[in-house]
């Protein structure tokens, strides 16, 4: 089963992407017209299910509505997963990975979707 992981921002949004059990950094999503590029890059990798991860706060409800939109608009089930602390966390392992402060900074949200997805499927799948 093919699974899209979301980490969604009003300016940016990290992709991850898995078949297996272990989800893996897609691509960052950045500038104008990101719905319809998210929509795009789903159709392109088919997945069955999407997981987006949500917060709280204002942030969480603009996430719920990306995600509500996302499935109006694709078709394709999706699922809300808590990120808290993710982007933190995926700091966090990026330095441990000696990843340099510039490309870590353009990844960031791709290695934050995909500690979303990765704690979507530790407990689903």
């Amino acid at each position: 089963m093919r699974f899209i992981g979301i980490d969604y921002g009003a300016s940016k949004i990290g992709l991850a992407s898995s078949e297996t059990k272990i989800a893996e950094p897609l691509t960052v999503l950045r500038g104008n017209r990101l719905f319809e590029r998210t929509v795009d890059l789903i159709k392109k990798y088919s997945p069955e299910m999407v997981v987006v991860g949500i917060s709280e706060n204002e942030s969480g409800k603009q996430s719920r509505e990306f995600a509500r939109r996302l499935s109006k608009t694709t078709g394709i089930k999706t699922v809300l997963e808590d990120e808290t602390l993710s982007t933190y966390e995926a700091q966090n392992l990026a330095r441990l990975q000696n990843i340099g402060r510039r490309r870590r900074s353009k990844l960031e949200d791709a290695f934050a979707a995909t500690i979303v997805l990765q704690s979507y499927l530790d407990k689903n799948v």
